[in-house]
């Protein structure tokens, strides 16, 4: 019955547009409706985005995306301006998957705590590369969250 009162949004955050297409295809083929797609990348604060492909081994799979001051056509978002654009008040699941910029997200609790107050559960891959494991930890867990390992992925649930 809880199912039927919520009203079901899924929003997908991509730099890449051909990424983009090809979810919005993915979706539409298994019926999935209000889908929402966003190219740009999560970030700490609104600003302008570039790609680096110098990650890792610099594979198609090893971008990043950093702060520019340049016009790269390529904006940042913040979580909490999802939510309240498409009138998210609380999330089910929260995928972070964003080579290494869960530092820019997580690097200040204050403002990770705004958007995991209103998170049910986060699944994240946490990049030690650019922020400590335990430093991430240690945030879910201020803001009530009980951690599990899952290969590369963390799975915060929220205790309450």
């Amino acid at each position: 019955q809880l199912a039927r009162e919520k009203k079901l949004i899924e929003v997908l955050v991509e730099p890449f547009y051909d990424n983009i297409k090809s979810a919005r295809l993915n979706f539409q083929a298994q019926q999935i409706g209000n889908v929402f797609f966003e190219e740009s990348g999560l970030y700490n604060k609104n600003c302008f985005l570039q790609i680096e492909k110098n990650f890792r081994d610099a594979r198609e799979w090893s971008i990043q995306i950093k702060e520019t001051d340049k016009d790269t056509g390529l904006k940042a978002v913040q979580i909490i301006d999802l939510l309240n654009k498409y009138g998210i008040n609380e999330v089910d699941i929260l995928k972070l998957d964003i080579e290494g910029a869960e530092k820019y997200l997580f690097f200040d609790a204050n403002y990770a705590a705004e958007f995991l107050k209103r998170t049910r559960i986060i699944a994240i891959e946490i990049h030690k590369e650019y922020i400590e494991e335990s430093s991430i930890l240690h945030v879910l867990k201020d803001n009530n969250f009980t951690v599990y390992k899952s290969g590369e992925i963390h799975i915060g649930v929220k205790e309450n």
